[in-house]
């Protein structure tokens, strides 16, 4: 862990006494951060993630960030606990909401990506986006931030399943490039199990 877990309640007490809307950005991404390396800890620093999130969005409700992160945050708890089917209208409307306050920012353009590429068949009712538009929100994401690895490797991997073999094997090949970056070793997979490129695709 990035941080010893009994410093939770810490950060908290710490958040709460300065009480601005930075201080609970801050410590949202920290819990994002956490949550990624904790184990069976990280429903904890999700839980805490989104608490943090939700105070900064009360205090300064026009930050794409904090819009951003209440969207990771409450997905994440949502793969790990019975939540209610809305729940992926409410992931859309946030990320949106980040995305009408910063068009380029590259986390929340990947995750609507993830989201509508992601979301089961009768659940893609309750969106507005469709399908379709997976791809779009991948390319964005890239085009925002070319070094953001797992999104090159998210449209790598739907290049691969449209059949676009070159385009799959460029963002693969460039993710596989990108020296200390733990999402290598999926790239180097994915360009090993591509077909040979064929003219035009």
């Amino acid at each position: 862990m990035l941080l010893a877990a009994a410093t939770a309640e810490d950060l908290v007490a710490d958040a709460t006494r300065i009480n601005d809307a930075r201080t609970w950005r801050r410590l949202a991404e920290t819990a994002l951060d956490e949550a990624d390396v904790a184990g069976a800890d990280a429903l904890r620093w999700y839980d805490i993630g989104q608490m943090a999130a939700e105070r900064a969005i009360a205090l300064e409700p026009g930050n794409a960030d904090a819009q951003f992160l209440l969207a990771a945050h409450r997905g994440h708890i949502a793969r790990r606990r019975l939540a209610a089917p809305w729940i992926v209208r409410d992931l859309e409307q946030r990320l949106r909401r980040a995305l009408e306050l910063d068009p380029r920012h590259a986390r929340a353009l990947h995750m609507m990506g993830r989201l509508l590429r992601d979301t089961p068949g009768p659940l893609r009712l309750l969106l507005n986006g469709s399908r379709s538009q997976s791809e779009s929100y991948l390319c964005r994401a890239v085009q925002a931030d070319p070094g953001y690895a797992e999104a090159r490797l998210d449209l790598a991997e739907e290049y691969e399943s449209m059949g676009r073999v070159r385009d799959a094997r460029a963002q693969a090949a460039a993710v596989a490039a990108m020296k200390g970056s733990k999402h290598r070793p999926a790239a180097e997979a994915l360009l090993k199990r591509l077909p040979p490129t064929e003219p035009g695709r």
